[in-house]
């Protein structure tokens, strides 16, 4: 199973180092490392994010979107005419405790998780938060298409 974690890490990498990598092409590879170091670094490993930070054009601008429930933070830049952004992490600030999330798909189902308790204020909020938390902790998540905001 640590074979397999490593997989996306290399992917990136070969894609970065093609000569003629497309902006998309970087962006798709940028973004699977960032998911990749997201996830390493909510493991406990404080060492995750030194080759994405290498890899990331020293023009990238970070910026913090303040979103509910999730909060994107997002690195953009120009690259031949394109604007091009990657999202390095996404916070969700809980009533209890703060999660991170590292992927498109987990900002997704926390949103889907969470929409009830935002939008009428239910006794399942609770619930729904233990739900955001165990999503961030598990090696899959289920949510599909694009989180509102980043």
């Amino acid at each position: 199973m640590r074979e397999m974690k490593a997989i996306p890490s290399l992917l990136a990498f070969a894609v970065l180092s093609a000569c003629h990598a497309s902006p998309e092409a970087r962006q798709r590879a940028l973004q699977i490392q960032a998911d990749a170091a997201c996830r390493c670094e909510r493991a406990g490993n404080k060492a995750c994010w030194s080759a994405f930070d290498k890899a990331l054009p020293a023009r990238a601008e970070g910026f913090w979107a303040a979103c509910a429930p999730v909060s994107p933070q997002t690195f953009c830049w120009g690259e031949n005419g394109k604007e091009i952004c990657v999202t390095k992490r996404r916070d969700v600030w809980l009533s209890r405790s703060h999660v991170r999330l590292c992927s498109a798909a987990e900002a997704v189902a926390a949103e889907r998780l969470l929409a009830k308790h935002f939008l009428d204020g239910t006794a399942e909020a609770a619930r729904a938060e233990d739900a955001v938390r165990a999503l961030a902790h598990s090696e899959t998540s289920t949510g599909e298409g694009k989180p509102s905001c980043g």
